[in-house]
């Protein structure tokens, strides 16, 4: 394990088409990773903030994109597919890249963890790795998942330490192009929740905006509800950060 390691460095996307869909980038990350490490299932997902799984728990903190098979995931509720996955708490403590057969050799795991693990390996899903990423000078965060269903652990891990840096250059040429394709198709804003939201980050009171804008202030008001809405934001400074670490103003 290495303590702080995340997904960065120089991007090679030579493995994608920078115009590709959200879903040929999928295809494509599965299909090169298959190749790579025996790839059967990715779970990929990302954050604006950090501390966001502080107050909303792993699964809905993050815009999460998964691949396993509908056996294994009908042991969980989806709503709290990954509040039990001890990779996913070690990616969140800034542990990785994370082999999951370490696993074993942690201590304080939970009952509900050990029941995770236990599953996983009765279901031929030891071998794998979870890593972790940062973007927004930090303040944005996410992980990805590789499972490769059926492999021995042995294997696995002489597939990822044979090529690392190769395999961390398409997760990361991946994470690039993914993230504003996913942004981009579940985070619409029209114009006008875009302009209420950028005066708002200068810290403009729905008064003000809407002097500013010429419109009244209960209509700002509905719009920055619209807009907390379509970013799925508990309140509108939450609307407003998402919209700056996700660039949509």
């Amino acid at each position: 394990m290495h303590r702080g390691t995340h997904l960065s460095g120089a991007i090679n996307t030579a493995a994608f088409k920078v115009t590709d869909s959200e879903d040929e980038l999928w295809r494509k990350l599965h299909e090169v990773m298959k190749e790579r490490l025996g790839t059967t299932a990715i779970v990929y997902g990302f954050a604006h903030s950090v501390h966001l799984a502080d107050r909303v728990g792993f699964t809905r903190s993050l815009l999460l994109k998964n691949s396993h098979s509908n056996d294994y995931l009908s042991h969980f509720s989806m709503a709290n597919f990954l509040e039990d996955d001890v990779s996913v708490a070690m990616l969140y403590d800034g542990v990785g890249p994370f082999l999951w057969h370490e696993i074993d050799n942690l201590p304080g795991l939970t009952n509900a963890q050990r029941q995770r693990n236990a599953l996983d390996d009765a279901l031929q899903l030891s071998a794998g790795v979870t890593l972790g990423f940062r973007f927004a000078g930090g303040r944005g965060y996410g992980g990805i998942g590789l499972a490769s269903r059926g492999m021995s652990t042995r294997q696995f891990e002489e597939m990822w330490r044979a090529d690392v840096a190769g395999h961390m250059a398409v997760l990361t040429a991946f994470d690039h192009l993914m993230r504003p394709a996913m942004v981009k198709n579940r985070l619409q804003l029209t114009r006008r929740e875009k302009e209420c939201l950028s005066l708002a980050v200068g810290g403009m009171s729905a008064k003000e905006i809407g002097l500013h804008l010429g419109i009244a202030e209960k209509s700002v008001f509905n719009i920055l509800d619209r807009a907390r809405k379509a970013l799925h934001a508990a309140s509108t400074i939450e609307a407003v950060a998402k919209a700056l670490v996700y660039e949509l103003i």
